[in-house]
């Protein structure tokens, strides 16, 4: 499984966490800009971030695609899209939060979303 990154960078923490809750592993881990805007074209941003990070339209439609979104609603919608119409299947998306109480490495994986069983 790919990891599109477009929020605070996994370490093993989070990646343990997410295999516990799916039975499953990431591969990889790609760090997207986070900074996009509703406003922008998101197919021609992401079609620009895909081909600098070197991920092949046959690694998007092989493998299967997990999201950490953005924190903007309107920009994460568009992602989803953008990667159903690519892939063929809605991505997976996970939930995390950050807890101020205790000291891990970044946010806790909390909940993993598989879009295509939803829809």
């Amino acid at each position: 499984m790919i990891l599109l990154n477009f929020a605070a960078k996994f370490h093993d923490i989070q990646f343990r966490q997410f295999s516990a809750l799916t039975s499953q592993t990431i591969t990889e881990q790609i760090m997207l800009n986070s900074a996009l805007s509703a406003d922008e074209d998101i197919s021609q941003v992401l079609d620009k971030a895909f081909i600098k990070v070197k991920l092949t339209d046959d690694e998007l439609t092989s493998q299967r695609i997990v999201l950490n979104l953005p924190q903007q609603p309107v920009v994460s919608l568009k992602i989803i899209h953008y990667l159903k119409q690519k892939c063929g299947i809605y991505p997976m998306v996970i939930r995390t939060n950050i807890s101020v109480f205790t000291m891990k490495a970044g946010p806790e994986v909390v909940e993993v979303l598989d879009l295509q069983e939803l829809f």
